[in-house]
């Protein structure tokens, strides 16, 4: 279904048959209460009825996912007004906050003392259509790096851009995304004084024997700039794109294509500059994001990534309203070549009518990883890194993490690079395994431990991803608790922290999602923990931070806030599939390659679709940067051959 650009998506225009006034001429009219529970807490909703029918639905309270549930929040209540009817379909992509509402909508109803059995009788639909649209550039994902495209496409010149996204919502992985983007920030980083710990990783990289031509002239970039550095007398974070690529390539388990690596890292910040003259906003401090490895995150004020996709639609809507088409619910299901190149995709919707879209430069593919994909992980997770990736564990993203993308390309030829490497993230809810009910201090290592269901700690809470979760799988029940204290927290009280998924400290702690106690042994108690252990656990921390430790037994190399002053909080977590290095084969100007390393014609790819980037591990706070930078190349590239 096309829809129109309005602030934060788009516009319904459904034409529904179904009256309500008929079944509703009995009540009276008035406004009526409704509540019920969507995907975070209750949803509330106020139903006005004016003669016999609904003529207004204001939710009046909820605490849903922003740009996933916020988005059914501004939209189902004007569609079921519009329909006369609760028979009309969800938002794909936020399923649960968008039953809340009906289901909200449904109790007020009944409360108004109407029969609502007959309002769910669904109204035919149109079906068997087909549809041809032609734009200067298609764009296969309204993620974060497909949003990108779309925006650099249009400032590049291309005077038409179509994006195709197969949910209901906008932003794909980037909306739950912590709201981190690694950069090297020379003003913001003098301003922070580096660690005995933090020389150490960059004088044991470069001491590293180089294992091929390519790793040694960066080696060789990373010690001139070191150099520099100690020569300046500064104290502040050292730090360059030479540096952030090697431990990016190294972290990555030195698997990645090091050209592609250091493309990313050495357009970072442009990409960084970039994002804030489309009016991103970003905290006026650095920090180290969970598995960044160094202190170069840059954080979204609010701490999530949707605030990169309400940026990529404010400025859409701003200035190219009348030049970009979303056709929302269509699933793109292959990709054709006409003479050797790729300009058209087919897809359909979930009423049987097909789209064939076509571009009269290029087609962008940013339709992400396969991390949703059970069948997928466990058909190319071939090494032994991971015990098992079957449907025992979670997926972190959204439901349309599924691959499609990668199947498409492949099947016109392209090549999959590093497809068995695929990442698990260890801070992730047992319930879901998203990486929702987590902590404000849940997304730094800077005031957390980790402790075991004993209160043990049992690995580097500053380490890479991987190793942190094999670490965790370990453990009994493969679970552990992020451990913090109430320093930093000033007067604020339960109800105004605030998780990241904006649920009160008071619900998660009801909900069993936290854990707290006035006192450690509190805390050991509410948890079912060992409190000796516990308070091993958290002095031994804090006695390291006091002797200005650069590592511990653990290997810990971050030594800053002390746990002293109660309440004492635990989450619990849990690893969870999360990132999917692998994908098609891109070079430096996001051409896709065929098995024979040659370009396709018209394809660019960007995003988690793509492989080479990554290698074995991503970093945390990297996956912004791959987006937006490659995503922005890609925008570029394919507006060009529409010229």
């Amino acid at each position: 279904m096309k829809k129109t650009l309005t602030r934060i998506a788009l516009a319904l225009a459904l034409v529904l048959a179904l009256g309500m006034a008929a079944v509703a001429e009995t009540a009276a009219d008035g406004v009526y209460h409704g509540a019920s529970f969507g995907r975070n807490g209750d949803i509330e909703v106020d139903v006005t009825l004016t003669d016999g029918a609904l003529s207004d639905i204001a939710v009046t309270a909820h605490t849903e996912t922003d740009n996933i549930g916020t988005v059914a929040v501004e939209e189902l209540p004007g569609m079921i007004v519009e329909a006369q009817s609760l028979a009309i379909d969800g938002l794909s992509g936020a399923t649960f906050t968008s039953n809340g509402i009906k289901r909200a909508v449904e109790n007020a109803l009944t409360e108004a003392g109407i029969d609502v059995e007959p309002l769910k009788e669904a109204p035919e639909k149109v079906t068997g259509q087909s549809y041809d649209v032609e734009a200067d550039v298609v764009v296969v994902g309204g993620g974060g790096a497909g949003l990108a495209a779309a925006v650099s496409a249009l400032q590049s010149g291309a005077e038409s851009v179509v994006v195709v996204e197969k949910t209901d919502i906008l932003g794909g992985d980037t909306n739950v995304n912590g709201g981190i983007y690694n950069t090297p920030d020379a003003e913001m980083q003098d301003a922070v004084e580096m660690t005995d710990g933090q020389k150490s990783l960059v004088e044991a990289a470069i001491a590293e024997a180089p294992v091929s031509d390519e790793h040694a002239a960066l080696i060789e970039a990373v010690k001139a700039d070191w150099d520099d550095y100690l020569a300046s007398g500064n104290t502040g974070i050292f730090d360059s794109a030479n540096w952030f690529a090697l431990q990016t390539w190294n972290g990555g388990d030195k698997v990645a294509k090091l050209d592609l690596v250091e493309n990313m890292a050495n357009n970072a910040y442009a990409g960084y500059e970039w994002l804030k003259s489309l009016g991103q906003e970003f905290k006026p401090t650095i920090s180290q994001g969970p598995g960044s490895l160094f202190p170069r995150t840059h954080d979204t004020p609010s701490g999530i990534g949707a605030e990169f996709i309400n940026t990529y639609i404010d400025y859409l809507g701003a200035n190219y309203v009348d030049q970009v088409e979303f056709y929302f619910g269509v699933t793109a299901d292959a990709l054709e070549l006409t003479d050797g190149v790729c300009n058209t995709v087919k897809g359909t919707d979930a009423d049987g009518n097909t789209y064939t879209f076509t571009a009269k430069g290029g087609v962008v593919l940013a339709t992400g990883g396969f991390a949703g994909n059970v069948d997928m992980r466990v058909e190319y997770c071939q090494s032994e890194k991971w015990p098992d990736l079957g449907p025992n564990v979670g997926c972190t993203g959204v439901a349309s993490d599924t691959g499609d993308g990668i199947l498409m390309a492949k099947a016109i030829g392209a090549n999959l690079i590093d497809m068995d490497q695929i990442q698990l993230l260890h801070t992730c809810s047992p319930k879901y395994g998203t990486t929702e009910d987590n902590s404000d201090k849940g997304k730094s290592v800077d005031s957390i431990i980790f402790v075991n269901k004993a209160g043990e700690r049992f690995v580097a809470e500053d380490e890479r991803r991987d190793t942190i979760c094999l670490a965790v799988l370990e453990q009994e029940d493969a679970l552990f608790y992020t451990v913090e204290s109430y320093d930093g927290y000033g007067d604020k009280t339960l109800d105004e922290l605030h998780s990241n998924n904006f649920v009160s400290y008071t619900d998660e702690i009801a909900r069993d999602n936290m854990f707290i106690g006035d006192t450690i042994e509190d805390l050991a108690a509410a948890m079912g923990a060992d409190p000796e252990k516990l308070r091993a656990s958290i002095e031994g921390y804090n006695a390291s931070v006091d002797a200005g430790a650069t590592t511990d037994e653990f290997g810990r190399k971050t030594f800053i806030n002390k746990l002293e002053n109660g309440p004492f909080i635990a989450v619990p977590r849990k690893p969870s599939a999360h990132h999917t290095m692998g994908g098609v084969e891109i070079n430096v100007n996001t051409e896709v390659l065929d098995t024979e390393g040659n370009a396709i014609p018209g394809l660019y790819a960007a995003g988690e679709v793509t492989g080479g980037i990554h290698g074995g591990n991503r970093l945390g706070g990297n996956a912004i940067v791959d987006t937006v930078v490659n995503g922005k190349t890609a925008g570029e590239k394919a507006a060009q051959l529409a010229k």
